[in-house]
């Protein structure tokens, strides 16, 4: 997606199909071509749950966990770690949620809209 000042891609699935440093070379070509446009930015999109450094409480806390140990959420470390690769500026966002529980039921919800 482009806009006057930038470009936007989400990096969030990655076909079994697809062989190896695709999405590299995608986000590559992507990175030249905002530069020759003089595009000022380029936003790879989200990495969920990636940003709760210290967990305030039990809700957190789960999702902490869930991010940096469970086996069905390392998808998630992953696409953080290869929009590292590019050397991004993070920037923080956050969920409005009513009760705690919203909160618990996050990683599911996020598994059934990005797994591959």
């Amino acid at each position: 997606m482009l806009s006057a000042n930038g470009c936007f891609t989400e990096v969030a699935k990655q076909l079994r199909e697809v062989k190896n440093n695709t999405s590299k070379r995608l986000i590559i070509a992507l990175i030249d071509y905002c530069k020759l446009n003089k595009y000022k930015s380029l936003n790879l999109g989200l990495a969920p749950l990636s940003g709760i450094d210290q967990a305030k409480d039990l809700p957190e806390k789960t999702l902490k966990f869930a991010y940096e140990r469970l086996q069905q959420f390392r998808h998630y470390r992953g696409l953080r770690d290869f929009k590292e690769k590019f050397l991004p500026a993070w920037q923080n966002k956050f969920l409005i949620y009513e009760n705690h529980y919203d909160l618990i039921s996050l990683p599911n919800v996020l598994n059934k809209v990005m797994k591959p």
